[in-house]
């Protein structure tokens, strides 16, 4: 024999139950948003390059891109980047959800500014002024620390 309680019970868990059917049921299908434009196919080449007349041994950027503009080629370490400094050594890291590329790059010899240091493709049609670029460490080939900073500067082409 059931109780009052296992009664009252039973009649919550089948209006709880039959709510959660109703409220399963498909609603209206929305309106369709307006046509969107697609992305586009381009691609553009970005140099980035050491703006100062000074002689770098190590250098260390992070590469901050704005949303919406496109995404540089390829994630993580492989990234479509081409360091232009002859024997130097370079690492790339590209986080495209934060719309960032990490680059550092070692010459031994050093590299002396103002030089172009990398090219990178981008999939879309950026501006310079896209590109927020910090430099977080510099160092002289004799591993002295640069202060102030050096300049790098980002350079838009499309690609050929």
């Amino acid at each position: 024999m059931k109780t009052p309680l296992h009664v009252s019970i039973a009649a919550v868990l089948v209006a709880v139950v039959t709510a959660g059917v109703a409220a399963c049921t498909s609603p209206p299908a929305p309106e369709k948003p307006a046509a969107v434009a697609a992305p586009s196919d381009a691609r553009s080449k970005v140099t980035f390059s050491l703006s100062d007349t000074v002689s770098v041994g190590a250098l260390q950027v992070d590469i901050v891109y704005a949303s919406g503009v496109g995404a540089f080629a390829g994630e993580r370490d492989s990234v479509e980047c081409e360091t232009l400094v002859e024997g130097a050594l370079s690492s790339y890291n590209h986080l495209p959800d934060t719309h960032t590329l990490k680059a550092a790059y070692v010459a031994v010899q050093g590299m002396q500014g103002p030089i172009a240091i990398a090219e990178c493709t981008f999939q879309g049609e950026p501006q310079a002024a896209d590109f927020q670029i910090g430099v977080l460490d510099a160092s002289t080939p004799d591993l002295q620390e640069i202060r102030p900073l050096p300049s790098v500067k980002a350079t838009v082409t499309a690609a050929g």
